[in-house]
């Protein structure tokens, strides 16, 4: 998939302030004492148990360790809580900026790799993609005017949404809905 790598490059030169800006932005603890994340985009489960005890909300799943489970599936049904659906995405989206794995080559596209049929529901598995993280990070992506980008976006709630990204000086994304049978994106003419 091609890649903005304007903006890749200046996120990269400015994750700092990046960072500053996602967590004043999306962390329900910013500004308090004892902040989940640090100013540098790190967390543990120890800040976030003390703040869901400040919180109030002293229900939450647990791994068979005993450690506050937050993995996408905790978050996304703890989501009722004021908060929790902003966390799970600022801790998707801080990571993906802190790590900056994803493999772009010299021609400014990413190739992630794909792992056919090897989820449990016979879904690709795609490993360091911009599917892999938070939506909000495909912002990344930008196609070269006068083409189309589609991709099929399938989750729980609604697995037959696509997206189609016109190539231009915006590119602005417009939602359709339709009956697409692939999980990866394609361009077209």
């Amino acid at each position: 998939m091609p890649i903005d790598m304007d903006l890749w490059n200046l996120v990269q030169e400015n994750k700092t302030a990046v960072i500053g800006e996602l967590l004043r932005q999306f962390d329900p603890s910013h500004g308090d004492n004892d902040p989940i994340y640090t100013p540098d985009g790190e967390w543990t489960y120890e800040r976030l148990e003390r703040w869901l005890t400040r919180s109030g909300i002293t229900i939450w799943p647990r791994t068979e360790s005993g450690r506050l489970d937050t993995s996408r599936q905790a978050l996304g049904l703890m989501s009722h809580i004021p908060g929790i659906e902003e966390l799970s995405a600022l801790r998707d989206s801080v990571s993906f900026v802190i790590k900056a794995t994803l493999p772009i080559g010299r021609d400014g596209r990413n190739r992630c790799s794909l792992f056919p049929f090897c989820t449990a529901t016979g879904r690709n598995a795609h490993a360091k993609s911009l599917y892999n993280v938070h939506a909000g990070m495909r912002s990344f992506m930008v196609f070269p005017e006068n083409k189309i980008g589609v991709y099929l976006v399938a989750n729980a709630r609604n697995w037959r949404r696509r997206r189609i990204i016109r190539g231009s000086s915006t590119n602005s994304c417009l939602p359709q809905w339709g009956h697409l049978s692939c999980t990866c994106p394609h361009m077209w003419h």
